[in-house]
């Protein structure tokens, strides 16, 4: 995602480079400069005509864009971050939110850096396994997890992780081969880092602050607590995914686990979880300056 999926990453900067470079010319010479620019996407492919329909399948099939939609429950509490109650701002703040982080928008993004960076080996791979009758029950049940979250999910999920525990089941194992396989556990931690720096340094720069804040030293205070910080997304990532996959035997989750840690699918998560940033990313800069129109400054 940042430094951790620098495959996912240098094509994700290939591309932006590229299509800021194509906003200073005509658009017949954008698209080849975005091509030269992109050595990931295959030129022969891009000029499928069905490619993009492909993408779009594969966004669908996988529940990448409701992955996407979800983004924006959390980025409803960014507020908290500056120690201001987020629910304080009502509903003005909400339908800011809910207009920078809008499904059409996140999913029309996704589709071009996908577009323009995935392969189609690896496109063709995940979106067969996730076509399956067991890639499909997987996308019901993450989709739900997804959007539904929340105390009442971790508890029962914490529940659940007790008495796998108690009963000494390979599950947890399992749990921990899809984590590790996805790079969740590094890329929550970093992304969860970086997000923060990012909304913090914009709001600081909107003057929400009384003091302007270093962006690097603030990135190195927080990877300096980094190790309780990851303790933390791991018991919540456990918990999580023994609530999701609940309904699965033990022999569906293996399953997933080694189908995860193929080298195709491995490389299609570098490249969502690098995707997944990008986007999230840039609306939590612009977030942080509509909160300046809407709030005084802080003594932070």
């Amino acid at each position: 995602m940042i430094t951790t999926y620098q495959g996912g990453s240098r094509a994700i900067n290939r591309w932006a480079k590229a299509r800021r470079a194509a906003a200073c010319i005509s658009a017949a010479f954008a698209v080849i400069l975005a091509l030269a620019l992109t050595p990931a996407a295959k030129v022969q492919a891009a000029s499928d005509d069905g490619r993009m329909d492909r993408i779009d399948a594969f966004i669908k099939v996988m529940g990448f864009d409701v992955m996407l939609e979800s983004m924006v429950i959390s980025a409803r509490n960014a507020p908290n971050m500056l120690g201001m109650n987020a629910k304080g701002f009502g509903k003005a703040w909400t339908l800011q939110v809910d207009q920078i982080f809008a499904p059409e928008g996140l999913n029309a993004e996704a589709r071009e850096i996908l577009g323009a960076t995935i392969p189609d080996e690896e496109l063709n791979h995940a979106a067969a396994f996730y076509a399956s009758d067991l890639g499909q029950r997987l996308v019901v049940a993450e989709n739900e997890a997804h959007m539904k979250g929340g105390s009442a999910t971790l508890d029962r999920g914490q529940e659940i992780v007790a008495k796998l525990l108690a009963e000494g089941s390979p599950r947890l194992e399992y749990f921990s081969r899809l984590m590790l396989a996805t790079g969740l556990e590094d890329t929550a931690v970093r992304s969860v880092v970086e997000l923060r720096v990012r909304f913090l340094t914009a709001a600081s720069d909107a003057g929400i602050t009384r003091d302007r804040l270093d962006p690097d030293r603030l990135r190195a205070q927080m990877m300096a607590q980094q190790g309780k910080l990851r303790r933390a997304i791991k018991l919540q990532t456990l918990a999580t995914s023994a609530y999701t996959y609940r309904d699965f035997s033990d022999e569906e989750v293996l399953a997933y686990a080694e189908e995860l840690e193929s080298p195709q699918m491995r490389r299609v998560y570098e490249l969502l979880n690098a995707v997944q940033f990008e986007l999230a990313a840039e609306r939590y800069e612009k977030i942080a300056r509509r909160l300046a129109d809407m709030q005084p400054p802080q003594d932070l």
